[in-house]
């Protein structure tokens, strides 16, 4: 999915350099409040899909290191309880 975003990113990004006039990909000339409007909304939306993306990911590893440190809590009472166990015997 990032792949996509990212290569819709360059396109636009090309895109909205044809549409100023720094590349000359097209013959022929777009009126400035058309196409590269569009261009920038297109790209503005793709950076925040891409933001999301990585809020997305980062809550994920979150949430991923919280259940390794659950579980190694889990094991470290076990081995307490181990311990106790075998002082009292």
């Amino acid at each position: 999915m990032i792949w996509w975003i990212l290569s819709v990113v360059v396109v636009s990004l090309l895109s909205y350099l044809a549409d100023v006039g720094v590349l000359v990909i097209l013959r022929e000339p777009v009126p400035f409040l058309g196409g590269s409007t569009i261009s920038v909304v297109l790209m503005g939306c793709c950076i925040g899909m891409l933001l999301r993306i990585g809020r997305l990911s980062r809550r994920k590893e979150k949430e991923s290191m919280k259940n390794r440190v659950d579980h190694l809590e889990d094991q470290l009472r076990r081995l307490g309880d181990l311990a106790r166990d075998r002082k009292s015997k």
